[in-house]
């Protein structure tokens, strides 16, 4: 019998929610349980989705001297049965495991979950061998903002498949999905050996390690992860949980060459995050659905953000600093541009084109450049008694819209890295 605080069995079980699904229709017993287990030291929950692991240990609150040993055990029970055993306002959960089932109590009730066997399971986490793997360590806080700013930019299209994943590089993190790319820079090294970077980590893969920082960063044992990746896997391992995933084939597009330096860009504005989101949010209803268009018109120390459908248009003003030379108009899709806003670390952004006609826009947060995005600009083209056919080609061709030299080159690079 193992009692252990409340607090701790409900993160365990927030963590097992950031497994990414199984993207499978059959049922597989592995992939679908929960392993609950005890070596005679500590007690663990471990899942799988064959690309992915998640183990985390539980301490054991409550012992004394006169407490009987507890037996070595090893069950497995359903996840969606696990993930409904949240304790509601209780200390302590006590744990029991009889001959059939695994008895929960949890505060004043009591659930009795099957279990099954787990004799054909394999190991939940691999053992990396230390000649060929890479070791390093990392504030959980700088590397899961960092990750949260850039996974937003990655593609869920299968022909660009090396596109969906987070490219990490000694001193940054960088993502893009043909239409922006976000970097979000480090505040120090992420190894000793950067020739053994970059890896590309999956999407999902960086979302669950996003998931899991939220459930343990009140705990300031958390405050720092251990990374060990070779060629195929990398492990991230702190006091509350160990995660490794699969890594992805590194075939990211060249993308360095394409970003132009800072002084042969053009200074559009500076203006307050909070203030254009909260404008761009009010715009969307208006937008064309299909595309989500805004018009972002630098002009008269503002930016005008206008949007338009068949059926209302939106206008507003927000201050800004903006040369008193440039009138300029340029459109973007307004999704890209909260991405954008939600994640800059900074209270204002400036806003940067190539040319003082437009382009790709490129925003940097104002503290040292932490943060860097570029997004493509676009453009609709009306029509008149198009066939449904038609629509859904244009609609494709307006999201691949881009309308400068650079973005070309981009799209170029991008589309010759998948065969096309």
């Amino acid at each position: 019998m193992f009692t252990i605080r409340g607090i701790d069995w409900n993160n365990s079980i927030k963590a097992m929610k950031a497994m990414p699904k199984t993207k499978t229709k059959s049922y597989n017993p592995i992939v679908e349980n929960v392993v609950i287990a005890y070596d005679g030291t500590v007690l663990t929950l471990s899942a799988t989705n064959m690309a992915v692991s998640l183990q985390i240990p539980i301490p054991r609150s409550y012992r004394t001297e006169n407490d009987p040993a507890i037996p070595v055990f090893s069950v497995a029970i359903p996840r969606e049965r696990l993930a409904k055993t949240l304790a509601k306002k209780t200390d302590t959960v006590t744990i029991s495991v009889e001959e059939s089932a695994i008895s929960l109590k949890i505060g004043e009730s009591r659930q009795r979950i099957p279990y099954s066997s787990t004799e054909y399971y394999l190991p939940f986490l691999p053992t990396l061998d230390k000649d060929s793997s890479t070791y390093t360590s990392f504030q959980s806080h700088y590397l899961a903002t960092a990750l949260s700013q850039v996974v937003c930019a990655t593609s869920d299209e299968r022909a660009r498949y090396q596109l969906g994943g987070v490219q990490i590089e000694p001193e940054r993190l960088v993502a893009t999905d043909g239409r922006r790319l976000h970097i979000a820079n480090l505040p120090y090294s992420v190894s000793d050996s950067p020739d053994t970077l970059p890896i590309l980590v999956p999407a999902d893969s960086c979302l669950s390690l996003i998931s899991l920082y939220k459930v343990f960063k009140a705990d300031k044992r958390d405050s720092t992860w251990e990374l060990v990746w070779d060629g195929r896997r990398l492990l991230v391992k702190s006091n509350s949980f160990a995660f490794v995933t699969t890594l992805m084939e590194q075939n990211f597009p060249p993308y360095l060459p394409e970003i132009p330096e800072r002084d042969s860009l053009c200074f559009n504005a500076c203006v307050c995050v909070s203030s254009l989101q909260s404008v761009l949010k009010s715009a969307i209803p208006s937008c064309n659905q299909r595309s989500h268009l805004v018009t972002l018109h630098y002009c008269n120390e503002s930016i005008t953000v206008t949007a338009s459908n068949e059926n209302e248009s939106f206008s507003y003003h927000v201050s800004a600093n903006v040369p008193d030379t440039l009138d300029m108009k340029v459109s973007y899709n307004a999704d890209f541009l909260l991405d954008v806003l939600s994640h800059c670390p900074t209270e204002t952004i400036r806003f940067y084109t190539p040319d003082n006609t437009g382009g790709p826009l490129h925003a940097m947060s104002t503290d040292n450049e932490s943060y860097y995005s570029i997004v493509m600009p676009m453009s609709i083209r009306e029509s008149v008694d198009t066939t449904i056919e038609e629509e859904e080609e244009e609609e494709e061709e307006e999201e691949e819209s881009l309308d400068s030299p650079y973005s070309d080159v981009i799209d170029e690079v991008i589309l010759a890295s998948v065969g096309f």
